[in-house]
This record gives C-alpha cells, structure tokens and sequence, in this order.
C-alpha cells in the first residue's frame, strides 16, 4: 500500500499518516499479548530484574470522564481501571517494596529479585481519591513526592493553567488569538485546524517550556491579564488540583504510601541559582516535617532535570535517595541522587502485555 499526502500537502519522512500510526499500535499490542500469554514476557522481565530493581513513576489517576477535561498531559494519566490491571500484575508478576525496603537495599547492595517500587509525583489530589483505594486492594505500597507550594492552596501548575488559557483563546475570536500570539510567541493560528484543541493547546505550551523560569511567570502572568479584558473566561481548576494538607497527613499515617519531596514551586532546579536550589530542598523538607511530623529523605527533581551539582546539594540537604526521570532501572551500585525511573501512563501501558514490555524497556 502506498501513502500519498493530500492536495497541498507534503508528507515529510518522518510523518506517520493515520492508519500506518494504527496498524504500528497494533502490530505492538498483539506481539506483548503474545509474550504474555506465553509467558515470555514474564521470564523476560524477571531476567532483566535479577537483582535490579524497576522504579515506576505515576502522576494521576482520572476516570475517563474527568481525564477528558483535565489540561494534563495524555503522558502522566491513568485511568483507574488501567491502574487495578497495572497494580494487579505488579502484585502477581513483580516484588513491590516499600520506599523504606527500598533504601535498605541500596544501602546494602542487594535488591531481591524482581523488585519493583511505585512512586507518584506532584501530589495531584486524584492519588487519594482513585489511586489509594486501589493500592490498598492490591496491597502495594507506593511513594507520593509532593510539591509542597501547591499542597493546600487551590493553584495549580503553569502548565495546566496555561493549557486552558490557550484552549479558550483556540475557540475564541481572531483578536484574541492574535494578543496571545505575541505575548506567548506562539501560533495559535496554525493550531485551528487539529481536531482536539485541548491537544492543541498542550502541544502549543510545550514550545513555552523552553523559556528560562522567570520569563514563563511573565508569560502566563501576561495571558492571564489579556483573558482578564474578555468576557466568558473562567479559570477552573476543579480537575487540575492538588491534595490539601489533610490528605498528605492522611496518606503518610496509611501503611500504604510515603511521603517525600518535589520541592517547592516545581521549577527545575536546573534553572535556578545555587542559592534557590538549597532553599528549595530545605524549604520543602522543613514543610512536610512540619504538616506530618517527619522529615522526607528521598525525593524526586521538578521535571527529572538533575546535574551532578544538584545531586551534591540533594544530598547535603539530608536526601538519602532522589529520583530523576532518566529511564532505566536501578542497580544497588547506581548514584542515590541520581537514580532512574519508568513512566507509566493509559496509552504505554493499556494491557498486561504492554505494561509489562514497558517495564521490560520494550517501549
């Protein structure tokens, strides 16, 4: 079969029309439900986690019908019913630790043989409301790393924030669109024509992602002031909220998750000076000590972003293990301030058998 481009259009080397994309999808999913089936898949994984251990990185737990209005990106969602399929393999097929078990390994040099920890970042207020009911069921234990300025206080990430502003200015007028595009620097225009505007919009923030901390505060403080002259602009965050204090403090007396830090404001650290990154890592700390009564000692670096002198401060600050979000999984000789992790989310992992080729580092 030979794939043309429409009228107009140029198909570049590196685009996948539709139906080759599909056809790709399904190739994959039927060879991991094969290997499952088989078995294969499971000795694969248990091989490759001989005294390694597979550290999976969860963000939020939605229903599909609050998953279709959040401002998240597709890449840190689960469904609920996916999450009980993902945590019902890792009970059967894996051996989940706890995060105390786990930094006893580490100090040890020993991990047992497929060893698996969970960890959630953020502390999205979903990672009570769906995730812990599941946890609990399948009696897996898991870490949340809270970003402690959000905890409590009705905001919400930049990302999100400006997700909606842009999917409100992708359905409004050319004025509006065009205020936006000078003061972010990007094209709403060109974004018109994809089906899903609210995929739009998050493709369009991911270009502002690029800018240095404090011009993207400036950037969405300034879409923020345009929106503020519009009418018909309502700033909602009932779906893209985090957790207040009362649930971090019920989660950390819960057997089943542990508290740990994402720092304050969840700016990459790489971004900031090395005066801001101390007050981030002691700030945060000294916050979550004072709310649950426990000083965390891991953590997990806003945005992965890591350098060897950021792991030197973690470390200074008292964090005996943090967590980038480098893929690839954990040796009991790997740096404990620079340690790797597995994303996980509803379109990678769909099915048993695609979950576990995505602990495999099949996918």
């Amino acid at each position: 079969m030979r794939f043309t481009a429409p009228p107009g259009k140029a198909l570049h080397r590196n685009e996948h029309p539709p139906l080759k994309t599909h056809l790709k999808k399904l190739i994959k999913a039927s060879l991991a439900g094969v290997g499952y089936s088989t078995g294969l898949l499971q000795r694969y994984v248990a091989s490759r986690l001989s005294g390694r251990a597979a550290v999976l990185m969860y963000h939020r737990v939605l229903p599909a019908e609050l998953a279709a209005r959040t401002f998240s990106t597709d890449g840190i969602v689960v469904t609920p019913e996916a999450f009980r399929m993902q945590m019902r393999v890792v009970r059967e097929q894996l051996n989940p630790l706890t995060i105390t078990q786990f930094a006893r390994c580490m100090r040890e040099g020993l991990f047992p043989d497929r060893a698996c920890l969970v960890t959630f970042d953020d502390g999205w207020y979903d990672n009570r409301e769906y995730a812990l009911p599941i946890l609990r069921e399948m009696q897996v234990p898991a870490v949340v790393f809270l970003a402690t300025d959000y905890v409590g206080t009705g905001e919400c990430f930049w990302q999100e924030r400006l997700s909606q502003m842009l999917h409100f200015g992708l359905e409004s007028d050319p004025e509006v669109r065009r205020s936006l595009s000078e003061s972010l620097q990007v094209d709403l225009e060109s974004a018109l024509g994809t089906p899903d505007r609210r995929a739009a919009a998050r493709k369009l923030v991911d270009q502002v992602k690029r800018l240095p901390a404090a011009r993207i505060r400036a950037a969405v403080d300034q879409a923020a002031a345009i929106l503020a002259r519009v009418g018909g602009y309502s700033d909602n965050r009932s779906v893209d909220r985090f957790m207040d204090w009362t649930d971090a403090q019920a989660l950390h007396s819960d057997a089943t998750f542990a508290i740990g830090s994402h720092c304050c404001t969840h700016t990459p650290l790489t971004k900031l000076e090395p005066a801001e990154v101390v007050n981030e890592l002691d700030r945060s700390g000294a916050r979550i000590a004072q709310m649950t009564g426990s000083r965390p000692v891991t953590m997990a670096y806003p945005n992965g972003d890591c350098s060897t002198a950021i792991a030197a401060a973690t470390r200074d600050a008292g964090y005996e293990l943090a967590f980038t979000t480098e893929r690839g999984y954990v040796a009991p000789g790997d740096a404990p301030q620079q340690l790797r992790r597995i994303n996980v989310h509803e379109h990678s992992a769909a099915t048993p058998g695609l979950f576990l080729a995505r602990i495999a580092l099949l996918h």
